[in-house]
């Protein structure tokens, strides 16, 4: 393997991952945030934030990192040279599936107080959360439904869409916070709730304003995302399930570790509860640069098994170990 080659697979796997380790970072930034003003209000909110902000984090992440086997798909096709409308058939279909998988996830958090009641945990705390929990799976429509589109730029070689829509809405989704978690300006004291109230609404305009971008996108109509035919084709959706679930149950599995020390740290009272929320949030953030170069990689390794080019395959990943290492 040349020197040069090497510089060369490190610079592209950088600039590929940047802006996805960008997005998550700046993701987990408003969450940051947001826990600040919630810490405001006291330690018993801060406590209850510690068991609904970990919980959501994992379901939300076993579902959307699902949706990573259509970036991977959609640059294997690329590399194979495949029709665009088969690239746009992926699109349509991963929406059908994040449509699919809403249900679940939607029951799950919106019965999350039954969960933590079954571990015990402090019922003054499952009360402060559970409206926390219902706004979560409100959240769950728009943040699938996004998550599908942005792995469609992120698998079409456009990662910086995704970033420069986060960074737009991060913001309006701080300002959303204060709003409700203070009851500001006329809006309602939701307290811990506000969280997920203003992720609900930020996401769900963020969602509709992309939506309406592409299909008015020249450049997007190639893909035939809205036209054709939209029935949902089962095959495909199945395909995108077998890729994804073990994406999602690794980077959820991680996660559900850290919540069931969260819930273990709820036999120990309120303090160490607030405490280990404020250590979570610190923690998260380095495990979403971590998550952002491990897509990138996985997208390009993607394109290159579709050329069938084992050597660009094996520089992907010798350049991705040197950026870990760094």
């Amino acid at each position: 393997m040349r020197a040069g080659n090497l510089f060369s697979s490190i610079y592209k796997v950088s600039a590929f991952a940047f802006p996805i380790s960008a997005n998550m970072l700046v993701s987990m930034i408003s969450s940051f945030i947001a826990m600040l003003m919630v810490a405001k209000i006291g330690r018993m909110e801060l406590a209850a934030a510690a068991l609904a902000t970990t919980t959501f984090m994992t379901i939300m992440t076993v579902t959307t990192t699902i949706f990573y086997a259509v970036s991977i798909l959609i640059s294997h096709a690329i590399g194979q040279k495949k029709a665009s409308e088969e690239i746009g058939g992926l699109v349509k279909n991963g929406l059908w599936l994040s449509i699919i998988l809403i249900i679940p996830s939607f029951f799950l958090l919106w019965h999350m107080d039954v969960v933590l009641s079954f571990f015990r945990q402090d019922p003054q705390l499952i009360i402060i959360a559970d409206p926390y929990f219902h706004y979560a799976a409100l959240t769950m429509i728009p943040t699938l439904i996004s998550t599908v589109i942005f792995q469609f730029y992120t698998g079409i070689g456009n990662p910086k869409f995704t970033m420069i829509a986060s960074i737009i809405s991060l913001p309006i989704l701080i300002l959303a916070s204060y709003l409700f978690i203070f009851g500001k300006y006329g809006m309602p004291r939701l307290g811990l709730a506000g969280v997920t109230c203003a992720m609900f609404w930020v996401q769900s305009i963020r969602g509709i304003a992309i939506l309406i971008y592409m299909f008015f996108n020249d450049a997007i109509k190639k893909y035939a995302i809205f036209s054709g035919s939209f029935r949902l084709n089962w095959t495909i959706c199945k395909n995108i399930f077998i890729f994804g679930a073990p994406i999602g149950i690794q980077f959820g599995g991680e996660l559900a570790a850290m919540t069931g020390a969260t819930y273990l740290m709820g036999h120990f009272g309120v303090m160490a509860l607030a405490a280990s929320q404020i250590v979570s949030q610190y923690s998260l953030l380095i495990v979403m640069i971590a998550l952002g170069l491990s897509q990138a990689v996985s997208v390009l390794i993607s394109e290159a098994y579709g050329k069938s080019d084992v050597q660009l395959i094996k520089e992907y990943l010798l350049s991705a170990k040197i950026i870990l290492v760094i």
